[in-house]
């Protein structure tokens, strides 16, 4: 409900650079680059869970196949990403590592091993926009969750802005064109530092 999905859009066209988004979620509905066979496994697991009396074998073995799709997949997206960006595209990501921050970490030997492969590959980020909204606006705006839920969530992210220095805070109640030109110029920001580094 912050309007990232409409911001990526709109980055993507109207940089002086052509623009790519690279979804990074597990929503295969808003999927820009995946693997072929990710959908069908997908709808094939929702009938699994839906299938009381499923062998609890091949639920176990489905969903190791889905992890180790979703790990397949993360990578391909990010060697299409660097394909991309040699390419001279912008590249967008919709959503991205932070966004695993926010889960408590397990001390358990396998969710370890399990975030740190998750997380592996990940190019630093030039610049790291977070659209901000109070819970109540968030709500409003979807009506998913709670606003309390909402509301912690944003708190969560909040407390993040430190970890990745290029995180860059946007409130996005000031509405659709102003959230983009403060978003644009944060990027040209950036882009005109980095063409001066390569100038010296």
């Amino acid at each position: 409900g912050a309007g990232k999905s409409t911001l990526a859009a709109s980055l993507a066209q109207d940089f002086w650079l052509p623009g790519r988004i690279v979804y990074m979620g597990t929503n295969v509905d808003a999927a820009t680059v995946g693997l072929p066979w990710t959908r069908w496994l997908h709808h094939r697991n929702r009938a699994l869970k839906s299938n009381t009396r499923g062998l609890r074998l091949w639920r176990l073995l489905v969903r190791g196949l889905n992890f180790a799709n979703r790990l397949l997949e993360q990578h391909y997206r990010l060697l299409m990403a660097r394909l991309l960006r040699q390419r001279g595209y912008l590249v967008i990501f919709d959503r991205y590592v932070v966004d695993s921050w926010l889960v408590q970490r397990s001390g358990l030997g396998w969710n370890r091993w399990r975030r740190a492969l998750l997380e592996a590959g990940f190019p630093k980020p030039d610049v790291v926009l977070l659209l901000d909204a109070p819970g109540e606006v968030l709500y409003a705006r979807k009506h998913e969750h709670t606003p309390e839920w909402l509301e912690n969530q944003r708190q969560a992210y909040l407390h993040l802005r430190r970890r990745p220095p290029q995180m860059h805070i946007i409130d996005s109640t000031t509405g659709v064109e102003a959230v983009r030109r403060e978003a644009l110029a944060l990027i040209w920001e950036r882009f005109r530092a980095h063409r001066i580094q390569n100038m010296d």
